[in-house]
């Protein structure tokens, strides 16, 4: 405990120091205002406060998609016209009854239109234009809100019944880009961006299509289900899910498809998942046409029931499956998978023909599990393996 003399001892210290520093202070002035200099001074400047912050103009210029707006006029169809370079969002969301009349008609190029959570609607059961048409016109772009359509489809009878829009976004100029939409219920395709290269959709989901669901030059991280025709379909196609009900397939990529599930249900013999060049991480299901289709598949799962399962060139880390066709056809096979589960006798688990390496096969009815000129380190779950040049324990 301190006593009395110990505090007073205390005081008297800091007294001194004080007095010290002010003493100090008085002999280097130098020292007072440099303190005060560190701190900056008090003293206000003249005049009103002005503004510190940039205005919305300023940092991305944009006009309201609104009568009298620069560039936007109002058709008595309701149709709003964006006829300038600029940069527009909505404000409301857009209902249209004409029939023939678009959403909104992009008549410029460098447009960006923000649909700022709005959605363009057709009303009634007109046959419309459609929701947005841009044309040749290049750099436009298109984010963020809905289009429904009248569109529908019977879960029961499999039936889609066409009205209202024709295309939800319909397009054949570049570059092109698509983003955050959810488009419902068109006649045709939902969104069409017909330029191979500079025309990219990301982000966008698709309910109910009179044909096909999205199409463009690359496609990413999108959903179309319950399309007539192609799902999908891209250049490049990453990260997206489809599903056709009629004669198209559901994830189609013209060079790269990879992380994708394509499902083609309908009764023509179309893929569920086809890349062109390369298939990466897929899983496709078809009833009449493989489950997947590719020069080069890697770490992919194809199904089908009358068709093959997986169809390519070279197939490393897949399972294909079929219940009447081959499990998996390809010119080599490497650490995969072929199963054929009919009765028939008439198909093959795995049907290569080059080498099949460290390959399993499966087979129903007496027919081979695996079939190959060279099988290297290969077995079967059930049926022969049929090869001219076993190696490393092939049986």
């Amino acid at each position: 405990m301190k006593t009395p003399a110990h505090r007073l001892r205390i005081i008297t210290g800091a007294r001194s120091t004080i007095a010290a520093l002010l003493l100090l202070s008085t002999l280097n002035p130098h020292l007072s205002t440099s303190a005060q200099a560190q701190g900056g001074s008090l003293t206000p400047p003249a005049g009103a406060p002005g503004p510190t912050m940039k205005t919305l103009d300023q940092v991305e210029a944009r006009t309201p998609a609104v009568a009298g707006a620069p560039g936007v006029s109002i058709l008595p169809s309701g149709t709003i016209v964006l006829a300038q370079s600029r940069s527009y969002y909505l404000t409301y969301n857009v209902g249209v009854s004409q029939a023939g009349a678009h959403g909104i008609h992009i008549q410029a190029s460098n447009v960006t239109l923000d649909l700022n959570g709005f959605g363009i609607y057709s009303v009634g059961n007109a046959v419309l234009g459609n929701a947005i048409e841009i044309g040749a016109n290049v750099n436009v772009h298109i984010r963020n809100g809905s289009i429904v359509s009248g569109s529908t489809y019977d879960y029961v009878t499999g039936v889609v019944t066409k009205l209202g829009f024709a295309f939800g976004i319909n397009a054949t100029g570049r570059p092109v880009s698509v983003k955050d939409l959810t488009i419902q219920g068109t006649r045709d395709t939902a969104i069409k961006l017909n330029a191979i290269i500079g025309a990219l959709v990301s982000d966008c989901t698709v309910i109910v299509s009179g044909n096909g669901g999205i199409k463009a030059g690359s496609i990413r991280d999108c959903q179309a289900d319950f399309c007539l025709g192609d799902a999908i379909h891209g250049r490049i196609v990453t990260n997206c899910e489809g599903l056709s009900i009629g004669t198209g397939g559901g994830v189609i990529a013209d060079a790269i498809v990879a992380n994708c599930n394509g499902v083609a249900n309908g009764s023509s013999a179309t893929w569920g998942v086809h890349g062109a060049y390369v298939v990466h991480n897929c899983h496709g299901y078809s009833p009449n046409g493989a489950g997947v289709s590719g020069i080069s598949i890697s770490n992919s799962y194809g199904e089908s029931l009358a068709s093959t399962g997986i169809d390519g060139e070279t197939v490393v880390n897949s399972y294909g499956d079929s219940l009447d066709g081959n499990g998996l056809v390809a010119a080599t096979a490497t650490n995969s998978m072929g199963y054929y589960r009919g009765n028939a006798g008439t198909a093959k688990g795995m049907l290569i023909d080059g080498t099949a390496s460290f390959c399993r096969g499966f087979a129903n009815a007496g027919a081979n599990s695996i079939q190959a000129p060279i099988a290297i380190g290969c077995t079967s779950i059930n049926g022969p393996i049929s090869s001219a040049s076993k190696h490393l324990g092939t049986p």
